[in-house]
């Protein structure tokens, strides 16, 4: 019996030890910002690929930052060269912000870039700003209010 006694206090030491650890990692990753929280919808923070790769599947999956925020793309389409972006951000004064980035991204080979942006709730989902890009004309914004329908 003192040898089951021994073993089973060493077996719960160690995961002691290994639940401590995997406590701490837990906690670091969420000062770093790698951690969940309740309202990421049970999306993830962009791996480096998709931080680099603003038009790949990958970032289609995941969070991104901005200045003030967070913000997700929630679909693109390329039609003649002229790229279309829809996002989905925390602060709509980001917009600019997010536009630049995804023209340093995929600007080179597109003949115009619209971003469409959203706020997260609770902001006014209907209102919406719209940055546009072309090589010669940089970058404008117009913000509008969808209707009610």
């Amino acid at each position: 019996m003192p040898l089951r006694a021994a073993a089973l206090g060493r077996v719960a030491g160690f995961a002691a030890v290994v639940l401590g650890i995997l406590a701490a990692m837990g906690l670091l990753s969420t000062r770093r910002g790698g951690g969940r929280s309740q309202d990421d919808l049970g999306i993830p923070t962009c791996p480096a690929s998709a931080v680099t790769e603003l038009l790949s599947p990958a970032a289609l999956q995941c969070w991104l930052d901005a200045p003030n925020g967070r913000w997700r793309i929630l679909g693109h389409e390329s039609v003649h060269g002229a790229v279309v972006v829809h996002v989905k951000a925390a602060q709509l004064r980001d917009a600019e912000a997010i536009a630049r980035r995804l023209v340093d991204d995929a600007g080179s080979g597109s003949s115009e870039i619209l971003v469409y942006v959203t706020a997260e709730p609770p902001a006014d989902p209907r209102l919406t700003r719209r940055i546009r890009w072309a090589p010669r004309r940089g970058f404008d914004a117009l913000e509008f209010v969808a209707p009610l329908p």
